[in-house]
């Protein structure tokens, strides 16, 4: 079997519409695979394998539209950080538009998030008639009454999470509700809470009170004019985040509004950061030249965010100007105060001013030092690349905290942050430090060794806070229509840390212990998580896994197709291995395969494994980078390089 035969079935499969075109095209496939030889060597992955292909038709059901029909007010959208959120937003608003829905965004408090969000939704409804208004524009209230009296339904309004501006957006609903006729033909409102776990600063999410913050209490003011005063509009919350914790245990969100975002193959998560403990601040100098000259050495495009100091004035300010004086790269810091860099040479400066000027970006240079304002992170990192530079310091802390992509734009190799210096206080939660963390995380430049300098409880924090949520959000997947969120968590078990899960005045709790030594902490139901288990009556997209088991054992088409598939996927992880070998000018002189074999213990739930073994004639300098690129290799569970003595 080859790559064309697999082109084949995949084209084939792809065009599937009608129950007629199932049938001949089964026929098809069955005449194309009715020779092969399914083998059965590794079946827990095959499964794994069958459930994924299953899935797909899963992620192809409007979920979106299934809650706007819904008789729901909240629901969640989660994905870890920066798997894309903000392009599942723009989906979610183009569905909102399918039902002539006006939609409100709102971002934290931080008008770099607000923009950088703004723009990418921007860009995701690129060529379709929406209007796009912000409250902190001085024309809001002009452009909102346009929209109402034209009867433009597609339109998004973006509001920071602060109360003037929630107060501002409920005077104008209001205010149109009352005046205009063609108000009252909405049918529907959406809200879009972007990192949504900010905006909910009390326990009570019920009711108004005077001791809850003005920002928390305008969301509810606003709520309740949509669904009371403006009684015949459907209000839809849809809170957006990487850290639900609050949202799934104070709001009332049901299972099936949990709306689980995909993970990208590509993805750089929790479990790929390398974690360096550090608790003495006087090493940190030390460590920054080690990986500055590492950058260098590998010629990589990389950012490095310094989080170590909250104060600006006496924080940022003082470890720039200490950096900038030992370190031949870009260091800059990244505020409220915009962007200030030190650029060590006239030349350098100059070609920064040029593009500068060609974006028309304003800016003050005194002293090598470069004061730019109204200026992303992102246009940063994409200017610094284009005059030549490959390695930057970014020094911050609120800013660095969440909801910002520390990625180049629209290059091929942007520079991309990798490493991350953080050493928060003692009182910094655990979905603060995952969010923080979380910037060294994503889908840019996958092949790019992630690094973590941080005390040790920071990093186990880290750890286990993700390892939890992983339980919790498979446990929420599980449950039906009518279950609520807060009581599947409340039913759990985790891991504990040290730190608050939340802000304190949120007072959220879970049911946490310590696992002994020799344990892992069992997670929820021990017959539904154990891989023994007979009874597990898993159903997706309508197919019971438990039968899916007997169509793969049995020679039946869908075994067989499923089975071909895995194990092309299997030999093609070969090739690609061969091909990498061979563009690196690696010759193999003997290859060995030693094929199915039983392991010594697990690996992904498996007992077996198929085992090769090659003699190399390489230059030993490239096993680094071999490493590393296999790493990416989901295929190759493990491997090992050993010289042979001559």
């Amino acid at each position: 079997m080859n790559a064309e035969m697999r082109l084949k079935i995949e084209e084939l499969l792809k065009n599937i519409k009608t129950e007629n075109d199932r049938e001949e095209i089964s026929k098809e496939i069955a005449r194309m695979t009715s020779n092969i030889n399914v083998s059965n060597r590794n079946r827990d992955k095959t499964e794994k394998f069958a459930e994924k292909i299953i899935k797909k038709e899963n992620e192809k059901k409007d979920v979106f539209v299934k809650f706007l029909e819904s008789k729901s007010v909240n629901g969640v959208i989660f994905a870890p950080t920066q798997v894309g959120k903000s392009a599942a937003t723009g989906a979610f608003i183009e569905t909102c538009f399918k039902y002539n829905t006006p939609v409100i965004v709102s971002t934290d408090n931080k008008t770099d998030q607000q923009e950088q969000l703004y723009y990418r939704i921007e860009k995701e409804l690129a060529g379709a008639e929406v209007t796009m208004l912000k409250v902190t524009d001085n024309k809001f209230d002009e452009n909102l009454r346009k929209c109402i009296k034209e009867k433009i339904k597609r339109f998004v309004i973006f509001c920071l999470d602060n109360a003037s501006q929630i107060e501002k957006l409920i005077i104008q609903l209001s205010s149109n509700y009352t005046r205009y006729s063609e108000m009252k033909e909405i049918k529907r409102i959406a809200i879009i809470h972007d990192e949504a776990d900010t905006i909910t600063k009390d326990q009570n999410t019920e009711s108004q009170s005077e001791t809850q913050a003005t920002s928390h209490r305008k969301w509810l003011e606003l709520r309740d004019l949509v669904n009371k005063n403006m009684g015949m509009i459907d209000l839809k919350r849809v809170f957006v985040t990487a850290t639900p914790e609050n949202c799934c245990m104070l709001y009332n969100i049901e299972c099936p509004d949990v709306m689980t975002l995909e993970i990208p193959s590509c993805y750089t998560g929790y479990k790929d950061i390398e974690h360096v403990g550090f608790e003495d601040d006087l090493n940190i100098k030390k460590l920054l030249r080690k990986e500055i000259e590492r950058i260098k050495e590998e010629e990589t495009y990389e950012a490095i965010l310094y989080c170590i100091d909250r104060k600006i004035a006496n924080g940022h300010d003082r470890v720039l100007k200490s950096l900038a004086d030992d370190f031949k790269c870009i260091v800059n810091t990244y505020n409220g105060n915009g962007i200030t860099t030190f650029i060590r040479t006239n030349s350098l400066g100059k070609k920064l001013e040029h593009e500068l000027k060609k974006y028309e970006i304003s800016f003050t240079a005194k002293d090598k030092y470069y004061q730019i304002k109204n200026i992303s992170i992102r246009k940063f990192y994409t200017i610094l690349k284009k005059i030549g530079e490959r390695c930057v310091i970014t020094i911050g802390k609120d800013l660095i905290c969440r909801g910002i992509s520390y990625v180049g734009e629209n290059q091929k190799e942007p520079i991309t942050a990798t490493t991350m210096f953080y050493k928060p206080g003692n009182t910094m939660h655990a979905v603060g430090i995952c969010q923080t963390i979380g910037r060294i995380t994503g889908c840019a430049m996958p092949d790019l060794h992630r690094r973590l300098y941080a005390p040790k409880d920071v990093y186990d924090t880290y750890i286990n806070y993700n390892k939890n949520q992983e339980v919790y959000i498979k446990n929420i997947e599980k449950g039906n229509e009518g279950m609520i969120t807060k009581d599947i968590i409340e039913e759990l078990v985790f891991n504990k840390y040290t730190r608050n899960i939340d802000r304190m005045k949120l007072n959220l709790r879970m049911n946490m212990r310590v696992p002994s030594s020799s344990e892992e902490v069992e997670y929820g139901s021990s017959d539904e998580d154990s891989e023994d288990s007979e009874d597990e009556e898993t159903i997706i997209d309508g197919v019971n896994l438990k039968k899916l088991r007997n169509w793969i054992d049995g020679e039946t088409l869908v075994g067989r197709m499923i089975n071909y598939l895995y194990e092309y996927e299997e030999k093609m992880s070969i090739d690609e291995l061969k091909e990498l070998f061979k563009t690196n000018s690696v010759k193999i002189e003997k290859e060995d395969i030693w094929g199915d074999k039983k392991m010594a213990y697990k690996i992904n739930k498996s007992d077996r494994g198929f085992y090769i073994l090659y003699d190399l004639d390489m230059d030993c300098k490239l096993i680094k980078y071999l490493s590393k690129t296999i790493n990416l290799n989901t295929n190759i569970w493990r491997y090992m390089f050993v010289k042979k003595e001559a």
